[in-house]
C-alpha cells in the first residue's frame, strides 16, 4: 500500500513539473520571438543610419516572416535582390498600426506622425513594440 501511495506522489509531482516546464517553454519562445522582431527592427534602422548603398531601410512584417529590405521610396519599390527574409513561428500572430516600417538613411526617422504600435501574440501572451517618429523602438 505504501508503494502504491507513493508513485501516486511521484506521478503527481511529476505531471506538475511537466505542466510547469511546457508554461515555461511557452514563454521563453514567446520572449524569443518578440527580441527577434526587435532585433530586425533595430538591424534595419542601424543600415539606414549607416546608410548602406545610400538607401532607406525598412522591415515588412509578412504571414510568416520579416522582410528586411532597402528602398529608395516604399516597399514596392525596393531591390527585391538585397531582401533578407527571416522566418518566425508559426503560432505567431501580428497587428497593429502597420506591417511595413521604413528608416530614413542617415536620420533613422521614420516618417510616422505619431507612434506606430506592432502587436505580437502566441494565443496566450501580447507584446506591444512602439515605433515612434524618430524611429525608437520601445518595447
Amino acid at each position: 500500500m505504501e508503494v502504491v501511495f507513493s508513485m501516486a506522489i511521484i506521478s503527481l509531482i511529476a505531471s506538475l513539473g511537466l505542466f510547469l516546464s511546457m508554461d515555461f517553454y511557452r514563454g521563453y519562445a514567446f520572449s524569443a520571438e518578440r527580441d527577434t522582431a526587435v532585433s530586425v527592427l533595430h538591424r534595419a534602422r542601424a543600415k539606414a543610419m549607416a546608410n548602406i548603398n545610400e538607401s532607406k531601410h525598412g522591415v515588412k512584417i509578412e504571414d510568416d516572416r520579416y522582410v528586411l529590405f532597402q528602398t529608395d521610396s516604399d516597399f514596392i519599390g525596393r531591390d527585391s535582390s538585397y531582401d533578407q527574409n527571416i522566418p518566425f513561428e508559426q503560432n505567431t500572430v501580428f497587428s497593429g498600426d502597420t506591417n511595413v516600417v521604413i528608416f530614413n538613411q542617415l536620420s533613422g526617422n521614420t516618417g510616422f506622425v505619431s507612434n506606430n504600435v506592432i502587436l505580437i501574440s502566441d494565443g496566450f501572451k501580447i507584446a506591444t513594440i512602439s515605433i515612434n517618429f524618430e524611429g525608437g523602438i520601445d518595447y
